[in-house]
């Protein structure tokens, strides 16, 4: 079983793309016999840090009262409740979304790990981190969700938008994270021997120009026209 470093729903908040909405009417029929409704927006996502969508993940309430969900599709939104509500009710729900696919967050996850690991392959004895159960070392968990956050900011804003200097600019939080992983290799990791040499561990930057963000990665492979980002050799 893969020992995530981070949650989607950590880097989701923190790159400010999770959404809350409470209160909201749910799409579908109320006739007293239909049970499937949608929400108007998607994907719908985690809120309790387990990494699963579940009926735990959102309340439905029909004239105002806590109804039962038996399942729910969280990548188009539908939910089916254990009953129909009557005819005429008003059903609504309390839950979150994405401004981003949730295949998107793995993937920046994904590259985030892979990052970490190769920065401290033959630095920190304990890398990768999670082994045997071990508990995520919190540096960890920082480096891998900022690296995550600066690349969906990447993707997300690019040079499109005036975001320089601002919580969007997702370059510039590449750089500072960059520099904390610097930081972090310096000192050995969590089991290793610090060292003054910033260069090992540290695969080289460049800056590439291509159609895929997430270039370590050719099987997914998602158009962006003119994205320029940094990437490890």
């Amino acid at each position: 079983m893969t020992a995530y470093y981070t949650t989607l729903q950590d880097i989701l908040e923190e790159a400010g793309l999770h959404h809350v909405e409470n209160g909201v009417a749910l799409s579908g029929v109320v006739d007293g016999i239909n049970t499937m409704f949608t929400t108007d927006r998607k994907p719908i996502t985690d809120r309790n840090f387990d990494d699963t969508v579940t009926v735990d993940d959102f309340v439905v309430f029909v004239d105002g009262v806590p109804v039962n969900a038996v399942s729910v599709n969280e990548a188009f939104g539908v939910i089916e409740l254990e009953k129909a509500p009557k005819n005429d009710s008003v059903v609504t729900i309390d839950y979150s979304y994405a401004s981003v696919p949730l295949r998107v967050v793995e993937l920046a996850r994904k590259a985030a790990m892979a990052w970490i690991d190769k920065s401290m392959e033959g630095i920190d004895p304990c890398a990768p981190y999670g082994k045997y159960g071990r508990e995520i070392p919190g540096r960890v968990v920082e480096l891998c969700t900022n690296y995550a956050v600066a690349r969906l900011l990447i993707r997300e804003y690019g040079f499109n938008q005036d975001i320089e200097g601002t919580s969007k600019d997702g370059y510039k939080r590449l750089e500072v994270v960059k520099q904390d992983m610097q930081e972090f290799v310096k000192s050995g990791g969590v089991c290793g021997d610090g060292s003054d040499d910033l260069s090992a561990g540290l695969g080289a930057v460049g800056v590439r120009c291509d159609v895929d963000l997430f270039g370590d990665f050719p099987d997914r492979r998602h158009p962006h026209n003119d994205d320029c980002y940094e990437r490890e050799d």
